[in-house]
């Protein structure tokens, strides 16, 4: 998993989550996450840190998840939308319905919606 960051304790905190074989820590705890929101200069109360620790308990297992994928045989995209755009015809395909749009208008001009100023 690549970690770009320009905080060099940060990245070494993130990285030491990170274990040799690609796996992260199976638990969050407040000391981490007061290491974390002190390197990333996020101030954090107390009442949250218990939410905040969950929802990172539950994103790192759903990267274990991931992890557990079998993709030997997928191959990597440069982007997720690799795919050929579809051609199709240049043709009109609606109706001009100005003069019946313009006819429901309160005041109109012959091509224009006319409505109040508003800038003096």
């Amino acid at each position: 998993i690549p970690i770009h960051t320009s905080n060099k304790y940060l990245k070494k905190l993130i990285d030491r989550l990170i274990s040799r074989n690609s796996t992260i820590i199976s638990h969050m705890d407040n000391k981490t996450i007061e290491t974390i929101s002190y390197l990333a200069r996020l101030k954090i109360d107390q009442s949250d840190k218990e939410n905040i620790v969950k929802d990172l308990d539950k994103i790192i297992d759903f990267i274990g998840q991931l992890q557990e994928i079998n993709t030997e045989k997928v191959e990597p995209l440069s982007n997720p939308l690799e795919m050929t755009a579809k051609m199709r015809e240049d043709a009109i395909n609606s109706d001009n319905n100005k003069e019946i749009f313009l006819k429901n208008a309160p005041n109109s001009d012959e091509d224009y919606f006319l409505v109040p100023k508003v800038v003096e």
